[in-house]
C-alpha cells in the first residue's frame, strides 16, 4: 500500500469518526430534550371540569381489550 493511500485511509477514518461522535452527541441532546419534555408534559396532564382541575394519569399504554 502506498504512502497516499495510507494518508486517505488515515483521513477517512479521522472524518468517520467525527461523524459518528457527532451523531451520538445529537442522539444525546436530542434523548435529554425529549425526556425533559415528557416529564414537563407528564406533569401538566389536567383536565378542567366545571371549574375542578382533575388530575390526569396514563397508567397503561396498552390497547383496552373488545368485547
Amino acid at each position: 500500500m502506498g504512502k497516499k493511500a495510507k494518508e486517505h485511509r488515515k483521513k477517512v477514518a479521522a472524518r468517520n469518526q467525527k461523524i459518528n461522535a457527532d451523531k451520538k452527541k445529537m442522539q444525546k441532546m436530542y434523548q435529554e430534550m425529549f425526556n425533559k419534555k415528557m416529564e414537563e408534559l407528564s406533569q401538566n396532564l389536567n383536565i378542567d371540569a366545571n371549574g375542578q382541575d382533575i388530575p390526569f394519569e396514563v397508567v397503561s399504554e396498552s390497547q383496552t381489550p373488545t368485547v
